[in-house]
């Protein structure tokens, strides 16, 4: 039992938007590794389609009762109209902010890493060129939480600290092994958090010819509010349960629940828009394949209305036969949204011949397709430990 928890969680919750590569990875995991399934929710791009894909409910369907049970809403997918998800209770905000070139430099590996496991190769220069967000932090707080903000919605130093005055927690992604203590404590959940998928090597790695002065320009509001940020001033509030050094005022928060809860959209209309953002990360994820195949295949009761689900899946696929997306349709995206369905037979469904064929097809789109291969692996030794049973 935990009684701390317990009293927390009758009037309030976390509700945390992660912009990627700030800690998030870690903040999870602690999160879920300290309270129960109930109590933990992953809310965002990868965890819709995960969680479809296992059978589980998307954050719209779940009856009252268990999203009274929740105590961490938590993802890339979290914004202010989540809250409105969990009825009746105070959310705490929770976000996370990284100094610009350090948050340049670990998207640039992650890019990498992620281009390798379609078997492309991505060199700093190519990187480089991409289109990146000008700062990327403010506008992701914008973008998420802009009702909080000026009716503008302008990207700017007073517009961003006006909305974080909205959040309990605003953390620093070098300070954040300190500075989290203070949350898990009004959890009561161990206060020591380890940190995930930071290692000595991934510390030691340098971008070539990295012009920081650049990045700097370029995110120079992002930097404005990380050195605000940035400082041990958080220390003065944080026994009170609060972290946030532009200062949390708590009553602005429960005025503007209050003004979004009686412009609330419909349970129905709030269902459509969950179901829609769905449909759209498969699509982004190329899942659709793996996803049609779910229908086939699997139970559906763990969505409430799966017929229109299914008929926004159709639809999406009508769209990328006829080339009406707008979305690629080159031979390696066509030979992933392959193997991802491939990869769903046979993990998920246990169908070694509906695997293999997706395979098959995969290598006719791209020959020699490295997913395709580690598939391939997966199904040989399916079939050996199918023979020795």
């Amino acid at each position: 039992m935990n009684a701390t928890l317990d009293s927390y969680r009758k009037d309030r919750f976390i509700c945390g938007a992660n912009l990627a590569k700030t800690a998030g990875s870690s903040l999870a995991g602690h999160a879920k590794s300290h309270l129960d399934e109930k109590q933990f929710f992953r809310f965002g791009r990868f965890s819709r389609v995960s969680r479809f894909l296992e059978g589980q409910p998307q954050l719209e369907d779940l009856p009252d009762d268990l999203r009274d049970e929740m105590v961490f809403v938590f993802g890339h997918g979290v914004q202010f109209s989540s809250t409105l998800l969990v009825p009746d209770r105070l959310p705490d905000l929770m976000i996370a902010i990284r100094h610009p070139v350090s948050l340049f430099r670990s998207r640039f590996f992650n890019h990498v890493k992620r281009a390798q496991k379609v078997g492309k190769t991505l060199s700093f220069e190519e990187w480089e060129g991409m289109p990146d967000t000008p700062n990327r932090f403010c506008s992701f707080v914008v973008e998420t939480f802009g009702d909080l903000g000026n009716e503008s919605r302008d990207v700017s130093f007073d517009n961003v600290t006006k909305i974080l005055k909205h959040f309990r927690y605003v953390f620093v992604t070098e300070q954040i092994t300190d500075q989290v203590r203070a949350m898990w404590a009004t959890l009561g959940l161990p206060e020591a958090m380890p940190r995930l998928r930071v290692t000595p090597e991934k510390l030691r790695r340098e971008t070539p010819d990295l012009d920081e002065s650049s990045i700097l320009k370029r995110h120079s509001i992002d930097l404005e509010i990380f050195e605000l940020l940035n400082t041990d001033e958080w220390r003065k509030d944080a026994p009170s349960g609060v972290v946030n050094t532009v200062g949390f005022e708590e009553e602005r928060l429960r005025a503007a629940m209050k003004s979004a809860r009686e412009a609330a959209v419909s349970p129905e209309q709030q269902r459509e828009q969950g179901y829609r953002d769905l449909v759209d990360q498969i699509i982004k994820d190329t899942q659709l394949e793996a996803a049609l195949l779910k229908f086939e295949s699997s139970d559906m009761s763990h969505v409430r209305d799966a017929a229109r689900v299914r008929a926004l899946l159709e639809e999406a696929s009508a769209k990328i036969g006829t080339g009406n997306t707008g979305k690629s349709l080159d031979p390696l995206k066509r030979a992933m949204s392959k193997t991802n369905a491939g990869n769903f037979a046979l993990q998920s469904l246990g169908q070694r011949d509906v695997a293999l064929q997706y395979a098959s097809e995969a290598f006719e789109v791209a020959p020699g397709f490295k997913p395709a291969l580690g598939l391939m692996k997966r199904i040989k030794k399916f079939q050996t430990q199918s023979n020795s049973a």
